[in-house]
């Protein structure tokens, strides 16, 4: 992982909960993040909803598409191991019960966002730290696709540029993704307990 100031986005996620960083990473992890975006068809991406398992609905809430990234394919490697070791990172600088992750790669077509929400299941959260990370090299303000983080002192707006990452905390944290001018990458990372 690219060390920004590990002090500063770390004591930010830990007193105001969320944190904003640019060029977070490696330089691997986003040629990784490009070519594995660049090697999807149309038809591997799955239509997004709420839920797992039982419980999943494809609905208006969100208007993503998304591919899970997996162990098991070569070129997420060093995304998933970059991913992990931020991983180690938030564990032993905070002290949470991180034992894994999930991550997905999630193409919003233009006119589409997601409704406001917690990253968190109705029926336990094991989700405890989210991170989004942009993929769009060209964007501009008129795009809009901006994430919004609902904070005590108001609504705050992040534009989804290439190479930038927002890491908050999962449960106490609404967000949405407002509607997208233009096609709008990003990967979407959970940090878990249990």
């Amino acid at each position: 992982m690219h060390q920004p100031d590990r002090s500063t986005w770390l004591t930010e996620l830990s007193e105001r909960g969320w944190t904003v960083q640019d060029d977070f990473f490696q330089p691997s992890f986003w040629e990784a993040l490009r070519a594995s975006k660049h090697q999807l068809k149309p038809q591997d991406l799955q239509v997004a909803g709420t839920g797992r398992s039982a419980t999943f609905q494809a609905h208006s809430v969100r208007g993503d598409r998304i591919r899970w990234l997996e162990d098991d394919q070569p070129q997420h490697q060093p995304v998933l191991h970059q991913l992990q070791e931020l991983r180690h990172a938030l564990k032993q600088e905070l002290w949470l019960p991180l034992s894994n992750q999930e991550a997905h790669l999630a193409c919003y077509a233009p006119g589409t966002g997601y409704a406001r929400h917690v990253d968190g299941f109705s029926h336990g959260n094991a989700r405890l730290v989210s991170l989004v990370s942009y993929l769009n090299p060209h964007w501009k303000p008129q795009d809009g696709g901006c994430l919004r983080l609902h904070l005590d002192e108001g609504p705050h707006d992040i534009e989804p540029l290439w190479g930038r990452t927002v890491v908050f905390l999962s449960e106490s944290i609404e967000h949405e993704v407002l509607a997208a001018q233009a096609e709008r990458w990003s990967l979407a990372c959970w940090f878990r307990r249990g």
